[in-house]
């Protein structure tokens, strides 16, 4: 009786002694041109939504085939996805229509039923956190509310039969939402964006809803027929959108969101077995009845657990691992230097680097060695720094290697993050950061500390010290920013909140010449060795990327470095490097490279570039990324690998690869990978293998 109720104008009746005989036929006949009426509506709905997305692409300068493509492609995914939930939708609504035709007293609970699809909704994408002040639970209470509000009120715009008065009100609860979707800053968190869209999507399905009473009233022939060639067309588009550029959901996926959130929305919809992966929409799950088998998943010797076609061998060649040959030697003599002192910034990227606003950075790399193209270990603190202080996710942290040696450690870290602890900090002798969760000290004060440190007698030798300065991430405020600090015009083509980045670099950088001074002062800059870097760095959306943790893009990607050490010639190194490197080269300052070779297994100690300072320590490098905002790797891995001149990147759940010639004027603009495609062979065949070597993020 429900089933049948969805049929125009259909009559719910009480199945009692003598009442009408059911009518199957009728009733599967009514189900047939309610699940199409439902599959246009919301299908058309989407489509028109996705005409912004193409503008978008227009804006950001898309290659014209690409943006052809992703028109192309709207319909015909926006009718997979419509064609996945329409059913629901439409027991949904017809629950409404028989608890509205209940007896007095009842007909009162019909939005029950779409509060409990709004519950549904929103407890897989509420936002984590709504709010500073908000946990997961009061973020889920808070959007049940508005999402649930909003369903009540499209309802009753559909119930509206005034013609001029529904098409009123369905146009200013259009409005409202998609004003709410247009006005959410940019952001990494995607599910703010998500929620309003599909807000967005309620309210247009409202507006057209007079279209799904015209598809119900139809005959069932002119139904059947105009459903078949609406579902032809959109499923050609889809189809054609590959022909018209092979490589169109790139820019999609980076500029727009339309393709990436139903392309998203679908595989958890249909995810068999739970993993996080499917196998529909470009997904790369090659089992989906098996939870063990998914691409995040780590690898074991002969299996292939990663999908990636790729069994992993018992053992390794340094080629394999992206290493060239070696040359020179890592290790400094026992003695030959007293300190080694590792400088790292949070959220410098490498192009913001410049006597204006980082004067007393440019000074001192003219000292020493700066590396041209060093690359991140990860795109996240949590994943870059505990490869830069240990070599491999899986090895031992160097400062334990060091306290082995009889070499005392310091850690001066500006900020207290729960995804912050032995992972990077482990090994430490001493560790001073804040004492409260989210907190983080000043630059001002890390430099205090950190003279501190170097100015106790017991540190003059056999010393290692590591200082992190935190003031450039965000959440950034004008506010803790001394009076003087220099301000700057925001970054080219990128949002103004870089305007404020830029000072906090140079706030960083002020307080960083003062510790360059101190580390003269208290000790023989001849006897010590000096790093600087960056843990990653920052985007301001040149992409449309914000943010960091996500991406294959350079500013996200390529850091800083900086190396003054006894025997190192001042100068520009060329070739590509590695966060890994640095692990390494901090054993070998201490002439403990020989004693801990397997340091080396993933990176060079610089120290090699003393004796051969043009040779190759790296044929290529590996960053680990995300494809989505996700605060575990594996639920969206990305890996990216980038030479001397290229750079390869493979996002594993949605299965997008991309290729960008770094020689060129402005290398990320295009996408090359279907133009090269034994480039391209040759680049995934090394990083599944490394893949299935390397332990893979936390």
């Amino acid at each position: 009786m429900v089933v049948d109720s969805w049929g125009p104008g259909a009559k719910l009746r009480t199945v009692l002694p003598g009442a009408r005989k059911w009518d199957a036929s009728r009733a599967l006949r009514n189900v047939g041109r309610s699940a199409a009426s439902w599959t246009v509506l919301i299908a058309v709905s989407m489509t028109l939504l996705s005409l912004r997305e193409i503008a978008i692409l227009l804006y950001r300068h898309a290659p014209l085939r690409a943006v052809c493509a992703t028109l192309f492609a709207a319909p015909g995914l926006s009718l997979i996805f419509a064609g996945i939930v329409a059913v629901p939708v439409a027991a949904v609504h017809s629950l409404v229509r028989l608890i509205g035709r209940a007896r007095r007293g009842f007909h009162f609970a019909w939005p029950i039923p779409l509060l409990a699809l709004a519950w549904f909704v929103v407890s897989d994408i509420t936002p984590h956190p709504l709010a500073q002040s908000m946990g997961l639970a009061e973020s889920r209470v808070v959007v049940l509310v508005l999402f649930g509000s909003l369903l009540v009120l499209a309802t009753v715009v559909t119930r509206i039969r005034a013609h001029v008065l529904r098409i009123v009100a369905g146009g200013v609860l259009g409005a409202i939402t998609l004003g709410l979707y247009v006005m959410l800053p940019p952001t990494i968190h995607r599910e703010p964006r998500d929620m309003a869209w599909l807000s967005c999507v309620v309210s247009v399905a409202a507006f057209l809803y007079p279209l799904r009473r015209r598809i119900t009233a139809a005959p069932q022939e002119v139904v059947a027929r105009g459903f078949g060639i609406f579902c032809a067309a959109s499923f050609a588009g889809l189809f054609l959108s590959s022909w018209v550029s092979p490589n169109w959901r790139v820019y999609a996926r980076d500029y727009g969101a339309f393709t990436e959130r139903l392309g998203r929305f679908s595989r958890t919809l249909l995810d068999l077995d739970g993993d996080g992966y499917s196998a529909v929409l470009w997904g790369t799950d090659c089992n989906d009845l098996d939870p063990m088998r998914n691409p995040g998943m780590g690898e074991e010797v002969g299996q292939d657990r990663n999908c990636n076609g790729v069994v992993r061998p018992a053992v390794s060649t340094p080629a394999q691992r992206g290493l060239a040959p070696a040359a020179g030697e890592p290790d400094l003599l026992v003695g030959e230097i007293d300190r080694v002192v590792l400088i790292t910034i949070d959220c410098l990227r490498n192009d913001v680097v410049s006597p204006t606003v980082t004067p007393n950075l440019t000074r001192f790399a003219s000292r020493g060695l700066r590396f041209t193209k060093l690359y991140g270990g990860g795109t996240r603190t949590a994943t870059s720094l505990p490869l830069m202080l240990r070599g491999a996710y899986s090895l031992t942290p160097i400062a334990q290697r060091l306290t082995a040696a009889h070499v005392t450690t310091s850690a001066i870290f500006g900020y207290k993050h729960s995804t912050i602890g032995g992972n990077v900090l482990g090994g430490f002798a001493s560790v001073k950061r804040p004492d409260i969760t989210d907190h983080r000290f000043r630059a001002t004060e890390v430099t205090d500390f950190a003279l501190s440190d170097l100015r106790a007698p017991a540190n003059a030798r056999n010393h290692f010290l590591w200082v992190h300065y935190f003031d450039a991430h965000g959440p950034r405020t004008l506010h803790v920013l001394p009076p003087d600090t220099p301000k700057f015009a925001g970054l080219p083509n990128e949002d103004p909140d870089s305007s404020l980045y830029l000072s906090q670099i140079a706030y960083i950088d002020k307080e960083l010449g003062r510790l360059l001074a101190g580390i003269e002062e208290t000790g023989d800059l001849a006897k010590t060795v000096v790093i600087i870097s960056s843990d990653h760095g920052e985007g301001f959306g040149l992409h449309a990327m914000y943010e960091h943790g996500e991406s294959a893009f350079e500013e996200v990607t390529h850091v800083p470095g900086v190396l003054v050490a006894p025997g190192i010639a001042p100068g520009h190194y060329e070739h590509v490097t590695s966060h890994r490197d640095i692990a390494a080269t901090i054993v070998g300052a201490f002439g403990l490279v020989a004693k801990n070779p397997e340091v080396e297994d993933f990176g060079r100690s610089w120290m090699r570039l003393r004796a051969a300072p043009s040779a190759t320590l790296h044929d290529f490098v590996i960053t680990y990324s995300a494809a989505e905002h996700v605060q575990t790797w594996s639920l969206a891995p990305m890996m990216i690998r980038t030479d001397d001149h290229a750079k390869y990147a493979v996002a594993y759940r949605d299965g997008l690869e991309r290729l960008y010639h770094l020689d060129l004027p402005d290398p990320e603009r295009l996408d090359l990978a279907p133009w090269n495609r034994a480039e391209v062979t040759r680049d995934r065949a090394q990083l599944e293998l490394y893949r299935d070597l390397d332990s893979q993020p936390p």
